[in-house]
């Protein structure tokens, strides 16, 4: 039974990984379109309009995403309590919605400069209320809903290129992207009865004790968006120049890639077997699972920073085209977010979320953002959307240091013999690649080719020489699996 049940998350992960890949590469193999197409100014007022979104579908979810999560994971086992769970969860969540409607309605119709596009994105606003996703993660059956959304990316995909043809096509883009994600959410419904039982949710517990745990969840949603969604309202505000906001949300796309490739789509799995863990209060297996989920995501974040750093300068021309040069400046503050940002996310995914230690973490964010809003309205200010660069990487840094200090199963001096030898790698790597585009002469796309095949090989063959514990941990597992599979046999 363990076997199988370590098997499954494996296998969780990597269809998560997989997915959550395949969920950027579309809009990533869009972007050199995209950003031809829309130019900076369209690729702007898109980022702009969407960041009023992210607060408004924040109030909507209501921190359920997580909180859901964790509460499905613990009843997993018992149909009748898992079915009454899910509907109290969903009640709330409706309800949620419906407020911030009413909210983004008064929104969009006194904003004028952006209203049209405003009204368009309602719809993706409208499609929160049908986001059960935190269901499936929470039973760890993540295939019955990604399978689906697979398709409506990939429909997404060729309406964008069949109907956005210049920078008047802004809104057409609008629409595909809120639709293809109402969709998104709206498709998962279609496997709930197979997993869902006839009960009868209990309303009190709805807006009393789902409603008071959920806020815990949520003020750290709120504090998170000072961070990652603000400085783009701030850059548009501050600075009135759609351009910038092209410039910064390319810079970020890299980044987000590189963030599902570092860490997001694995510590998106291993939070409710986490959960799970905590129920059960098995305390050796869950400091395994952190050491484990550390040390792979120490190998990659690592590896993917100094990556974007070295080949910024070949790929961003390459890939967005001409006029995109402030996005180069902007990725080499911006590429470190990778690395450090799966600290703090290791440590909230394995550690704060399950162990329901949220209002500590909100804390640290809180603390992050008052900084980063501070830095935010000084900088960009001063020195434009590279401000809003520092002041991300700033913020971010005192969160994962304080996540880190904090977490009572691992430390800075474990952290510090995970990752030596991958910023040892990491530095040889960007040295190489850096000085092999700067003095080398031929074509864009096979200097980059060369770069990533070449860098890669040479951070792995670095790590190997110096026995980084990565190998130590792949090594044990294809030797379980073998074992495993010598007993079935």
């Amino acid at each position: 039974m363990m076997r199988k049940t370590k098997d499954g998350l494996v296998k969780n992960i990597v269809f998560n990984n997989i997915y959550q890949i395949f969920n950027l590469l579309i809009p990533l193999i869009l972007a050199p379109y995209i950003s031809r197409v829309l130019t900076p100014a369209g690729v702007g007022i898109k980022s702009y309009t969407n960041t009023y979104v992210t607060y408004f579908t924040m109030i909507a979810s209501l921190g359920t995403v997580e909180y859901g999560t964790r509460e499905i994971a613990r009843v997993r086992d018992d149909p009748l309590k898992l079915s009454s769970t899910f509907w109290e969860i969903e009640i709330l969540t409706l309800f949620s919605t419906l407020v911030s409607i009413v909210g983004w309605i008064f929104l969009a119709s006194f904003y004028k400069e952006y209203s049209f596009y405003l009204w368009i994105w309602t719809i993706q606003i409208v499609g929160t209320m049908f986001n059960v996703s935190w269901f499936f993660v929470g039973i760890e059956k993540l295939k019955y809903t990604l399978s689906v959304n697979f398709v409506i990316k990939i429909l997404s995909f060729v309406l964008t290129f069949l109907f956005v043809k210049n920078v008047d096509d802004t809104w057409i883009y609008i629409l595909i992207l809120a639709t293809s994600s109402f969709l998104g959410f709206l498709s998962t419904w279609i496997f709930l009865p197979k997993f869902l039982v006839r009960c009868r949710p209990n309303l009190h517990d709805v807006f009393t004790r789902h409603l008071k745990q959920t806020f815990v969840y949520f003020l750290p949603s709120v504090a998170t968006s000072v961070y990652t969604v603000l400085d783009k309202t701030l850059i548009g505000l501050i600075s009135n120049n759609d351009n910038y906001n092209g410039f910064y949300e390319q810079a970020t796309k890299i980044v987000d890639l590189g963030k599902v490739l570092g860490f997001s789509a694995i510590n998106g799995v291993v939070t409710s077997r986490a959960s799970y863990l905590y129920k059960l209060d098995d305390k050796e297996k869950i400091v395994k699972l952190m050491d484990s989920s550390m040390n792979i995501n120490l190998f990659f974040s690592v590896a993917i920073s100094f990556g974007i750093c070295a080949i910024s300068s070949v790929f961003v021309p390459l890939f967005f085209g001409d006029g995109y040069d402030m996005t180069t400046q902007m990725l080499y503050i911006l590429a470190p977010l990778v690395f450090v940002i799966s600290l703090s996310n290791t440590c909230g995914s394995i550690y704060y979320t399950p162990s329901n230690r949220r209002m500590q973490s909100t804390l640290f964010l809180v603390i992050g953002s008052v900084v980063n809003l501070i830095m935010n309205i000084a900088l960009i200010y001063l020195i434009g959307p590279i401000g809003a660069c520092i002041s991300t990487l700033a913020a971010e840094s005192i969160i994962s240091v304080l996540y880190v200090s904090f977490c009572r199963i691992i430390t800075w001096k474990k952290i510090v013999k995970l990752v030596w030898r991958k910023l040892v790698a990491g530095s040889l790597m960007f040295v190489l690649i850096y000085f092999f585009i700067e003095y080398v002469s031929m074509n864009r796309i096979v200097s980059l080719l060369i770069s990533i095949s070449g860098g890669a090989l040479v951070y792995v063959v670095t790590l190997a020489l110096l026995r980084d514990p990565v190998f130590r941990q792949i090594k044990d597992y294809v030797k379980g699996r073998s074992k495993a599979n010598k007993k079935e046999d």
